[in-house]
């Protein structure tokens, strides 16, 4: 007797590699797979504006890139002496208005740089809902804590989502005429819309992101979304918060991105690179022991391999290593 509905991934194709660059877009989602790639040492940037959930903003942070917009004033939001744009994430910050403009235009610049070189673009979308500034006449990625009234709280249709998503994949095609695009749906629920509201937003999103996948070639659907809600289907499996999927189910969720998107010879180089971190995770009791520092000086010598064979950025750690063992001399 079977006690469970599992979802197979549909075939898709697209191979990943560590010699390739990719580059994940959206909600805590895509954070949290963008930090796997990270973990398993792919050339990854890793939502450079922060957790963004809607479509439109997704998009309009890839257009603002492209055409290097000028930040407005009334952008703009102040508190506390930390000064934040309403197009990107609260992590996105600075000391002043000049510090603030200086750290966007860097991530926008290396952003189109690492789009016009990326195999693959991951775009997660978290919810059909936005905040529209009344007073502005705009759209925000993040409200930053600002009065309540000042925002209308509005649900997107399919044919504006569909409108946003193919100008996001036409803006990345113009960078990258041959980046292939992979769209997810977070599996996240944002339980303080409601439940209802929750599911009418993921409908949104899903009749959407079907809609652009079915008229492409080259964009792509990986069922997260299907994994956590329909295939694990049980608390269990989600954080204390019973919204974000626990650490199993992404781990989860992480073998089948595996299974999908990468050969037998980079699964076998993630495992090579997984007893690495778990080596480097290694407290010892008795750091200055020769037992401990002939297992770091074996360490590296195992790290240096990997780097020399497989062309792995492993710089951070070897100097890493390279203080811990002189600070037992």
């Amino acid at each position: 007797m079977n006690f469970r509905t599992t979802i197979k991934s549909p075939p898709i194709p697209v191979n990943i590699t560590h010699k390739h660059k990719l580059c994940t877009i959206g909600s805590c989602f895509s954070d949290t797979i963008g930090g796997k790639l990270l973990k398993s040492k792919f050339n990854t940037l890793n939502n450079p504006f922060g957790t963004l959930y809607h479509p439109h903003i997704i998009t309009q942070v890839i257009a603002e890139s492209i055409a290097k917009k000028e930040i407005e004033p009334h952008e703009i939001v102040v508190e506390g002496g930390v000064y934040r744009y309403y197009g990107a994430h609260s992590d996105v910050s600075g000391q002043s208005i000049e510090a603030l403009k200086s750290s966007i235009a860097s991530i926008r610049s290396s952003f189109v740089e690492h789009i016009r070189e990326s195999q693959c673009v991951f775009l997660t979308y978290g919810s059909a809902y936005h905040f529209y500034h009344q007073a502005l006449g705009m759209i925000v990625g993040n409200c930053h804590k600002q009065p309540g009234q000042l925002f209308d709280r509005r649900c997107s249709s399919i044919t504006d989502i569909v409108s946003d998503i193919n100008s996001a994949v036409g803006l990345i095609k113009s960078l990258n005429l041959h980046c292939q695009i992979i769209l997810t749906v977070s599996p996240v629920r944002h339980l303080r819309d409601g439940l209802i509201e929750n599911n009418r937003s993921k409908a949104h999103l899903l009749s959407a992101v079907h809609d652009v996948v079915q008229a492409s070639d080259d964009v792509h659907y990986f069922p997260a979304y299907e994994m956590i809600i329909d295939d694990l289907r049980d608390y269990r499996f989600y954080a204390s918060d019973m919204t974000h999927p626990s650490s199993t189910a992404v781990d989860y969720v992480w073998d089948h991105f595996k299974s999908t998107f990468v050969n037998d010879e980079t699964a076998d180089l993630i495992k090579r690179i997984d007893k690495i971190n778990q080596a480097l995770s290694h407290k010892p009791f008795n750091e200055q022991s020769q037992e401990h520092q002939k297992f770091l000086k074996k360490l590296r010598s195992s790290i240096e391999t990997l780097a020399s064979e497989c062309h792995v950025d492993y710089k951070e750690e070897l100097m890493l290593l390279d203080e811990r063992i002189t600070r037992a001399v």
